[in-house]
């Protein structure tokens, strides 16, 4: 009676390994309860993260429009600002006054002088650099002489024009060129301009207010054309030379003889006046 019944032990044992079974299977459903919550919550988070970054990209987006949209009428305004501006000084501006008039006319009114009286104005400058610190006399009757050295390499080849003029005018003119060369080498060409000139000579010799002479000697060749510009008739002296091979340089009656002096100076020519 005292002794253990082994069906009870038996039993006992039972439950007592059912109770331990139990609980591993209850401990392993806790355990995947909480990773599934732990997922759930990771993901919630992920979408919430999203989309806090796509309103983050929607909300920069409007405020740049916004931005763009408050500049432009800044520009609007800054540009119509500029042009009242524009206006607001059109509306201040003032003409130049009697004072200032006056002064821009005397100076164009003394341009137009200067330049009218250029040449006798050289004149006068090339007598100061000259050293002839006296008073100067303007020749108004008289003759310009104007000479050049227009030698080359195997030629000596000089040019004296001299005009002479009244009260300023062109009345006549006498051209000298005077040709040295080489009696040997140069003969071949000294002789061909003589025969250029000859031929001028002849062309010319029936019109009037003009004579040419020529003169040859041994290297030497002179060359004188004498004109009376009152008398000659321009075309037909002209064509005569042309028809001879030769140039002319043309003037007429009357021209202004400071304005020669001046055209012959640009051309390298040394002018002097004298009575």
């Amino acid at each position: 009676m005292n002794g253990t019944n082994p069906n009870m032990e038996q039993g006992n044992n039972l439950d007592n390994t059912n109770t331990n079974i139990g609980g591993i299977p209850n401990n392993s459903a806790n355990y995947q309860n909480q990773q599934l919550n732990q997922i759930g919550v990771n993901t919630n988070n992920n979408v919430q993260s999203g989309a806090n970054s796509v309103n983050n990209q929607a909300n920069q987006q409007i405020n740049q429009q916004v931005s763009s949209t408050q500049q432009e009428p800044n520009r609007g305004r800054s540009f119509i600002k500029s042009e009242e501006e524009i206006k607001k000084i059109e509306s201040n501006y003032k003409p130049p006054g009697i004072i200032k008039k006056f002064f821009l006319f005397v100076f164009f009114v003394g341009l137009v002088v200067f330049v009218l009286f250029l040449p006798e104005i050289q004149v006068y400058l090339d007598k100061y650099i000259s050293g002839d610190s006296s008073e100067v006399e303007e020749i108004k009757t008289g003759k310009l002489i104007c000479k050049i050295d227009q030698s080359s390499a195997n030629l000596t080849n000089i040019v004296v024009r001299t005009f002479n003029y009244t009260n300023n005018k062109l009345d006549s003119a006498v051209f000298e060129t005077t040709i040295k060369g080489d009696p040997t080498e140069d003969d071949a060409t000294l002789n061909d301009l003589n025969n250029k000139c000859n031929l001028i000579k002849e062309n010319v010799e029936s019109l009037s207010g003009i004579k040419v002479n020529c003169n040859y000697e041994t290297g030497k060749l002179t060359k004188k054309e004498i004109f009376d510009y009152k008398a000659y008739n321009k075309e037909k002296v002209k064509a005569a030379y042309t028809e001879a091979g030769g140039e002319i340089i043309e003037y007429d009656a009357g021209h202004d003889i400071n304005k020669i002096m001046t055209t012959m100076r640009q051309g390298g020519f040394t002018c002097n006046k004298e009575k």
